[in-house]
């Protein structure tokens, strides 16, 4: 998919495209990212990731984020995981170990590779059968001009247009659903 939007500001942001496929055990994915300018935080703890570039994740199988969990992950491959509870409310304690993450740069942005367990996934969604329905995801991307996380130019972008007059990927129009068939 690279169809992506930035509802709130800046068109122009370069390409973004993501990729995403699963087996039995492993859901897969990747962003590749056009950025001209790469901006990212020395790593010295988990929320550094939120000063910089990034391409993010998230999941839920409740669609008012009772219980949501997030994957931010820098152009290094460094990540910030949490889970959320809608409004806003961040649990930075929680991780997912079995996380893996690969990042390369490239001539004009950076590529994220990652895969995480289907145990997880299937964890979330709770469904009955070979089917995971109850899934909704949320694909985003921030692009940064510099390290100030409240700088107006922050360009946030998102696969669909979240119904929200501010940027906000925090909340249940950012999701989309998706079915999982498991064999």
């Amino acid at each position: 998919m690279d169809q992506f939007v930035s509802p709130w500001s800046s068109p122009d942001f370069g390409k973004t495209e993501f990729m995403a496929f699963y087996d039995a055990d492993w859901f897969y994915f990747s962003f590749e990212i056009e950025d001209k300018k790469i901006v990212e935080a020395d790593f010295k703890k988990e929320s550094d990731v939120a000063l910089g570039d990034r391409g993010e994740i998230f999941i839920t199988a409740d669609s008012s984020l009772k219980e949501y969990y997030c994957f931010e992950i820098s152009p290094t491959g460094k990540v910030l995981d949490y889970v959320a509870h809608y409004y806003r409310k961040f649990d930075y304690n929680w991780d997912l170990d079995e996380l893996e993450i690969k990042s390369s740069k490239t001539s004009n942005g950076y590529i994220l590779e990652g895969k995480m367990p289907m145990s997880f996934i299937n964890s979330i969604d709770k469904s009955d059968g070979n089917t995971l329905s109850n899934l909704r995801f949320g694909v985003f991307r921030a692009e940064f001009n510099n390290l100030n996380p409240k700088d107006p130019t922050v360009n946030w972008i998102s696969w669909i247009k979240p119904s929200t007059n501010k940027p906000d990927f925090h909340t249940p129009s950012a999701f989309q659903k998706i079915t999982f068939e498991i064999k």
